[in-house]
């Protein structure tokens, strides 16, 4: 389910919230259990015990309570939630809900799908926009010709990641001996899904992309200086989209939670949901874009960036 911030004119205003079933179905549960639960809606330091506490745990913003709750009472699962410091909810024994989801991927919640004029629109305004777009023709053009050499690969890999994530890579680089070593040892599946796009993702694929992912992120942690040690889960997406541009695709923190794919616990995980999520895009979008030589990941994401990243349209 995705929920705006309205103002007073009525308009989208502010961060768009992606309230996913599994999150609801969550919350009902613990109502159940408890029957009087605390809510805890702070977003740094919800109280022990409370609603918020336990979907910090699960990576959740607590408050995502602070929507879910209202819906929750309208659909008569709640009796009743208070507002202040600290909420109260308290189960009923009438209807559970049944009409919060409604288009649903998995059945883990809504998705808002583009319309032909607004894609468009986020396309346009970032070929308008961005200017580091010829980093990323450069790094895919430097990968498809050293493909089969993994050295020369994690060259490639370091042009674009050292571009597109210089707020990261500053503080410290990644080891390029990791890197061509993970490519290497990988390069059977990344040359199968290299050869697939997205329209083809099957549930059979899932572990082969979390175990991608993972190596991936373990190749491109930084490995000096102070932070030595830490990776970013937005430059696996971006190197794992370079080596397979048409199965795998791009995100970053804002278009992730977006999508409400909310990598802090379990970035693997949030990334093959992530993945259906942009396949069931795809099929939708793919009758809006006119012959072009960009694989349709890559304009998606270039809607993504324009309208969540960099909020143009």
């Amino acid at each position: 389910m995705v929920i705006y911030p309205i103002n007073d004119n009525g308009q989208r205003t502010g961060t768009m919230l992606f309230i996913d079933n599994k999150t609801i179905k969550f919350i009902k549960n613990a109502i159940k259990e408890k029957g009087i639960i605390q809510m805890g809606a702070c977003r740094d330091n919800p109280p022990p015990n409370s609603l918020g506490k336990m979907l910090q745990g699960m990576g959740k913003s607590p408050q995502f309570l602070s929507y879910v709750l209202p819906l929750l009472e309208q659909e008569g699962f709640l009796t009743s939630y208070k507002e202040g410091k600290a909420f109260w909810v308290k189960k009923t024994a009438s209807r559970e809900i049944n009409s919060i989801n409604k288009t649903q991927i998995d059945g883990k919640g809504d998705i808002e799908i583009p319309d032909k004029d607004e894609f468009i629109k986020g396309c346009n305004a970032f070929k308008k926009r961005e200017k580091r777009d010829s980093m990323y023709k450069v790094a895919t053009f430097l990968v498809k010709h050293f493909w089969g050499s993994p050295r020369d690969m994690s060259d490639a890999l370091g042009i674009l990641l050292f571009t597109w994530n210089h707020a990261f890579y500053r503080y410290g680089l990644f080891d390029y001996d990791k890197l061509e070593k993970c490519i290497k040892n990988n390069i059977p599946k990344l040359e199968e899904f290299r050869n697939r796009n997205i329209f083809n993702l099957k549930r059979d694929d899932e572990r082969d992309i979390k175990n991608l992912f993972n190596n991936f992120h373990k190749a491109l942690q930084i490995s000096e200086g102070r932070l030595k040690g830490k990776s970013s889960p937005v430059a696996v997406s971006k190197a794992l989209h370079l080596l397979a541009p048409d199965f795998l695709p791009l995100w970053d923190n804002k278009i992730a939670q977006a999508y409400g794919c909310y990598y802090s616990v379990n970035p693997a995980e949030e990334y093959v949901r992530f993945c259906r999520i942009v396949k069931a895009i795809a099929e939708q979008v793919k009758d809006f874009i006119s012959p072009t030589d960009k694989t349709i990941l890559k304009l998606i994401d270039e809607y993504n960036y324009s309208k969540y990243t960099q909020e143009w349209i």
